[in-house]
């Protein structure tokens, strides 16, 4: 854990508040309204809440955060380290940064991005586009119709319920639609795929 000494705990409260942690330990409530949130340095706990809100620890350090977009169509980003990262509610940007993250949409239709490192993305609820990015990830659409797209790396990919998009990319990939009615590509490299419940389009593709 931290000091204590640089910890700090920031309400925004009504209104588009600009909240920033500094160094430390410090976590950051958003509240009502469209609110910008940079945890900087240490590991940092940010809500953004109500409101769409940006939320991002751009300090650069290799502590790891956790961070929630709360309710409303917001853009969260993670930093360097091994950071947990939920759009929730809404219609959510959502990236992992550097760093084996673990990052989900929530509800709504995102667009979520893995980063670099062994990543963990979830679509969670909605038709969601998700992208794993370098490094060795696991992409997982869950209900909704989903474009689900692995990158670099050696990627595992699943559609989940709905009707999907999967895309291997560079690397050798493990690739499966699920329910639905689903097309799956593996791209280069040696992938095993299958479609999984429904009426698929099955591609090998190089390899």
């Amino acid at each position: 854990g931290g000091t204590g000494l640089f910890d700090d705990t920031l309400y925004g409260g009504l209104g588009n508040d600009s909240l920033f942690g500094d160094g430390g330990w410090d976590t950051l409530y958003g509240g009502v309204g469209n609110d910008a949130l940079d945890g900087w340095t240490g590991s940092d706990l940010l809500f953004g809440e109500s409101g769409d809100d940006s939320i991002a620890d751009t300090g650069g350090s290799l502590s790891a955060d956790t961070i929630y977009g709360g309710f409303g169509n917001d853009t969260v980003a993670g930093g360097r380290a091994d950071d947990t990262v939920l759009g929730d509610d809404g219609n959510d940007s959502v990236l992992g940064e550097s760093g084996d993250d673990s990052v989900r949409g929530g509800s709504g239709n995102d667009t979520v991005y893995g980063g670099s490192g062994n990543d963990e993305v979830f679509g969670d609820f909605g038709d969601d586009t998700l992208y794993g990015g370098s490094g060795d990830d696991t992409v997982t659409g869950d209900p909704g119709n989903d474009s689900v797209f692995g990158e670099l790396g050696d990627d595992s990919l699943r559609g989940g319920d709905g009707s999907d998009t999967l895309y291997g990319g560079a690397g050798s990939d493990t690739l499966k639609g699920d329910d639905g009615d689903d097309t799956v590509s593996g791209g280069s490299g040696d992938d095993d795929v299958s479609g999984g419940v429904g009426n698929d389009s099955v591609f090998g593709e190089l390899g």
